[in-house]
């Protein structure tokens, strides 16, 4: 099997090099599972991938988090040992942000065991939630290569925002979110909207500075689950969609989340979006802010590419957007 990667357009990334490599089809025989037993309730699904893995020959390494950092940590301790084919996280969208930052600079293929509330990425990639295709892609699955954003230094593969979202994300506790899922979210987003003033946010994005209430910066065509946020967008295109709300009252806020809801954003006045490379967003330095579904710290953020890919393992039906050229794994120099 040819492993083929692809990366978006002529976005040219300095100290990488391109190499093709040719794989077997069973090239991954030892892998890093990077477990945390928190997150989600499909824990069915993480039991029945781990046999069939096994039931394929392949050698299983388990690790659980213990706390917040700590996927990053067990990830940053494989790097630094070897002697893995491919890093797994199995979680949510935020044990896998861990994971790859604990990655970062490092070309190790990384895979996912989605088991968290959202799932974003799996539902990027195409990734079914059943033992059989997830063990299969991680064994025999081809690699892309992916360029992450980053904010305040810190990688993320999805989606940052700050306003409205970042406030609920800041004010949901894990073990809500595993209670009661997606609902968690919805409880907390009514009371916030009635209990707080409406966000006041200014962002600057190719040279012009913009008004805002709630702000994502996206890297990925979904939000907050199967919420289609920015069509055109993929993982392996560079760069990001910045997506604008500018209704300045509550009952606008409720407006615009209908449009979400409904995949009609872009036929709201309020809502605005553009292609962008760079963000800064400012606002009162109290406002949280989140980066794929975890709280990550608060204002001011700037958000930028990384200077370097992470090599993410796909299903085999996995389709690069049109207009993306193949490369070879790409390995650090």
């Amino acid at each position: 099997m040819r492993a083929v990667v692809y990366i978006g357009g002529s976005h040219l990334i300095p100290g990488l090099v391109e190499l093709e490599l040719n794989l077997p089809l069973s090239a991954r025989k030892k892998l890093l599972v990077i477990y945390n037993p928190k997150a989600g309730a499909q824990r069915n699904i993480f039991d029945a991938t781990l046999s069939r893995l096994r039931d394929l020959g392949v050698a299983v390494v388990v690790r659980e988090t213990t706390g917040p950092g700590s996927a990053r940590d067990l990830a940053r301790s494989a790097t630094e040992t070897g002697g893995y084919d491919a890093v797994i996280a199995a979680g949510g969208d935020g044990t896998v942000n861990e994971t790859v930052n604990g990655l970062s600079g490092h070309p190790i293929p990384y895979g996912i065991i989605p088991i968290g509330t959202a799932n974003v990425l799996a539902l990027e990639i195409g990734l079914a939630q059943d033992a059989e295709t997830v063990a299969r892609t991680l064994v025999e699955g081809p690699v892309r290569a992916i360029v992450p954003g980053v904010i305040n230094g810190r990688l993320f593969l999805l989606m940052v925002g700050a306003g409205w979202d970042g406030r609920l994300v800041a004010h949901t506790t894990t073990r809500l979110k595993r209670l009661f899922g997606k609902f968690a979210f919805l409880g907390h987003a009514l009371q916030l909207l009635w209990q707080n003033r409406v966000p006041r946010l200014r962002v600057v994005a190719e040279g012009t500075r913009h008004p805002a209430s709630w702000v994502i910066v996206s890297n990925v065509a979904r939000y907050a689950g199967s919420f289609l946020l920015a069509p055109e967008e993929r993982l392996e295109r560079a760069g990001f969609t910045l997506v604008l709300f500018n209704r300045q009252t509550r009952l606008g806020f409720l407006r615009d989340l209908v449009s979400l809801a409904l995949g009609k954003i872009e036929r709201a006045d309020s809502i605005q979006s553009m292609r962008v490379a760079e963000v800064v967003i400012e606002g009162d330095p109290s406002e949280p802010v989140q980066a794929d579904g975890d709280f990550v710290g608060y204002l001011p953020a700037r958000i930028t590419l990384a200077n370097h890919s992470l090599n993410l393992i796909v299903p085999a039906n996995h389709c690069a957007p049109t207009g993306m050229r193949p490369l070879g794994i790409q390995r650090h120099v």
